[in-house]
């Protein structure tokens, strides 16, 4: 007889655990939101996104979580909402023990400042997300210019191989003032000094396309003249094509049926010298 109440007090105080339990996550289920905590990081460019302003954004985008209960609040949608804004690199968003969210965005990185048609100007970050350019934004990034709205147009992003170049190497860096795309076989940096621009063709080998530049500049201008030549073409390995100033456009350039290859325009005068890493630079 003991052992049989021995067993019905175990089965009965197993049952109230076990009610207990679920009551309790019912009551926990019901629980209201403790609210939202907001964290800002890598904060190094844009100074107006502050934990204030991402909480005065969160009522602005319909995301206020107060007055919910923890488990109506969905933190996918808030950190996919804020992922899709302009000014916004990354945020993640999730729920604490607390019953307290955790909003967490790291403000947008901008690689570059986009001049498009003369008219139109923008950042974008390395994911090519648009950053609208205003009078109160400013950030010190490289300067590009071309048309990148057309359906075969070079995209901005797929400059960042020389964007990233130019960071590391600091000399190339203080060589370029701005950059300036036709297509995609013809991106030419203006120079700091000025007078002619540099075609460096597709953004590729550019370690090589940067040695020849700066012996051009040591070896040929120093004699040739600092104003002589209009446009300097590093397209071509081993080859510097410098065309003289006169008559075209220094974006002008030939294309005949030779399998795609560019070459330079016929008509005006051109210096081609042959560099090579055995011998010295041939001037014309």
């Amino acid at each position: 007889m003991k052992k049989v109440l021995f067993y019905i007090s175990v089965l009965l105080v197993t049952v109230y655990v076990v009610a207990f339990f679920i009551a309790g996550k019912r009551v926990e289920g019901k629980a209201l939101c403790g609210g939202m905590d907001v964290v800002v990081e890598e904060n190094d460019s844009l100074e107006f996104i502050t934990p204030g302003f991402i909480r005065s954004e969160v009522k602005r985008l319909g995301l206020s979580v107060d007055r919910m209960n923890i488990d109506d609040v969905d933190a996918q949608k808030i950190e996919d909402v804020f992922n899709a804004q302009y000014y916004v690199e990354n945020a993640e968003c999730f729920k604490l023990n607390n019953r307290r969210v955790q909003l967490t965005v790291v403000p947008v990185r901008p690689v570059m400042r986009v001049f498009e048609n003369d008219s139109i100007t923008y950042y974008i970050n390395r994911k090519g997300k648009k950053v609208p350019a205003s009078a109160d934004f400013f950030v010190d990034v490289p300067v590009v210019r071309g048309n990148f709205s057309g359906k075969h147009s070079l995209r901005p992003e797929q400059l960042l191989p020389l964007i990233d170049y130019l960071a590391v190497h600091p000399e190339e860096n203080r060589l370029v003032s701005a950059i300036e795309v036709k297509d995609s076989s013809n991106v030419f940096i203006i120079p700091a000094i000025i007078g002619h621009v540099v075609n460096l063709g597709a953004v590729d080998n550019l370690d090589a396309k940067f040695s020849k530049l700066k012996r051009m500049y040591s070896e040929v201008m120093p004699v040739k003249g600092w104003d002589a030549y209009d446009t300097i073409t590093l397209k071509w390995n081993n080859q510097i094509v410098a065309t003289k100033r006169n008559l075209k456009s220094r974006l002008w350039v030939q294309t005949q049926d030779i399998g795609g290859e560019e070459l330079p325009d016929p008509s005006q005068e051109v210096a081609v010298v042959y560099s090579s890493d055995t011998s010295r630079v041939r001037r014309p």
